[in-house]
């Protein structure tokens, strides 16, 4: 995706109960790419026998919040050190939401 050239502002996704980021975000990449950086974590854990479905959150709500800032700091670290959370936008879809 093309990065802005000023501060680029947060936007974060959090998908649903065995769904993976890209049900959620794969549609608003390159629209994102114009307003700042789309951060998209993936659940802790997997649906179906043996982790075999998409991704999904297990434990309490605050480790999906602490997940979500890892990432956020991934993506601060690598690819933006001016990313804030100043102006962010978060959306979520299902247990996500």
């Amino acid at each position: 995706p093309r990065l802005p050239t000023h501060a680029p502002r947060l936007l974060a996704a959090i998908h649903g109960v065995c769904t993976p980021p890209s049900y959620v975000c794969g549609e608003w990449q390159n629209a994102a790419s114009d307003k700042g950086l789309l951060v998209c974590p993936t659940g802790n854990s997997s649906c179906g026998p043996e982790g075999t479905g998409g991704p999904t959150w297990e434990g309490p709500f605050s480790g999906i919040d602490t997940d979500l800032e890892l990432s956020i700091e991934a993506v601060r670290r690598q690819l933006a050190p001016s990313l804030t959370h100043d102006g962010a936008v978060l959306v979520g879809y299902s247990r996500g939401g």
